[in-house]
């Protein structure tokens, strides 16, 4: 494992995670820090385009685990409230057979707990923080400091290369 400075992450959203998992898929190591004391599994359903679901593949290599999770789809068709004037959406993509043209629909909370999962699964570079809660950051030229309500800390370096 790297003795590298790690990258802090404010929030365990799905925005934290997902770049947690995207650092370490590079080894570079990052602590996510979440003010809640617990994930919670709120939230509604999202809808992914095909290109957020390629980049799930190439940047997190998750594709097929979100894929399982959700529902595929080929396109969306709305209409005016008068019930006329058919407009697609997503254009020609709904006319483009295959599973790498499908969006996916997937509720928030499931997402969010495979995101955590797999950091989970990269524990050697990832750690996950629950009750913290970010009061301060400070930077100079060598390093980031995020000081927490509990009166805790973390430092991180300002800037990080991924090893070749």
């Amino acid at each position: 494992m790297s003795t590298s400075p790690r990258v802090l992450i404010i929030g365990a959203g799905l925005a934290g995670p997902a770049m947690a998992i995207a650092l370490a898929r590079q080894s570079i190591r990052s602590t996510v820090y979440e003010r809640r004391p617990f994930a919670q599994g709120i939230g509604g359903v999202l809808m992914l385009a095909p290109n957020a679901v390629r980049v799930l593949d190439k940047v997190m290599g998750a594709e097929q685990d979100i894929r399982e999770l959700g529902y595929s789809y080929n396109g969306i068709e709305l209409l005016a409230s008068s019930g006329t004037s058919p407009m697609q959406l997503l254009g020609k993509f709904a006319t483009i057979p295959g599973p790498e043209n499908q969006g996916i629909t997937i509720k928030r909370p499931v997402l969010h707990a495979k995101l955590l999962e797999l950091c989970d699964e990269y524990k050697d570079f990832i750690q996950v923080e629950f009750g913290k809660s970010l009061v301060e950051i400070q930077e100079d030229e060598d390093q980031v400091k995020a000081i927490f309500e509990d009166g805790t800390s973390s430092t991180g370096g300002s800037s990080l290369e991924a090893p070749c």
